[in-house]
């Protein structure tokens, strides 16, 4: 699987592959693509999960909120997540123009919060690994 430098990519279990530049990114696609057959799908920007209908992208109060319930779903169980982080009151003071992959890796360099985020979403990745849903993660 191609990976460019800092990017995450995994496999699924129905051999998809998934290339994105950030954890959170790379958690949209495992939440809102889990039927793709034998494709490849890159993710650089919060805005193509963003424009789609009805569904809240990264860094949206309820995007960790449907990622935990799709969890328990399909394995009746899900990682520890900080409470902190499922609240609405978190994301209040956050930067208002979180659009792209460079802001997040840029915020994530100075703003505590965002790179907390970014790790949740990582770990929620190797949780993912661990529990077999996804195979062969690679992190930047």
């Amino acid at each position: 699987m191609f990976k460019p430098a800092g990017f995450f990519a995994y496999s699924t279990k129905d051999g998809s592959e998934v290339v994105a530049a950030t954890a959170s990114l790379a958690l949209a696609h495992w939440y809102l693509y889990p039927s793709l057959i034998k494709t490849r799908v890159v993710f650089t920007s919060i805005l193509e999960i963003k424009d789609m209908p009805n569904c809240p992208g990264p860094y949206d109060p309820n995007f960790l909120l449907l990622i935990i319930a799709r969890v328990e779903r399909t394995f009746g169980k899900s990682p520890d997540i900080p409470s902190d982080l499922l609240s609405s009151l978190w994301y209040a003071d956050l930067p208002e123009k979180i659009n792209d992959y460079k802001t997040v890796l840029s915020l994530k360099k100075t703003d505590p919060k965002i790179s907390a985020y970014e790790k949740v979403c990582s770990d929620i990745l190797k949780w993912l690994e661990k529990n077999g849903d996804i195979v062969d993660l690679q992190n930047p």
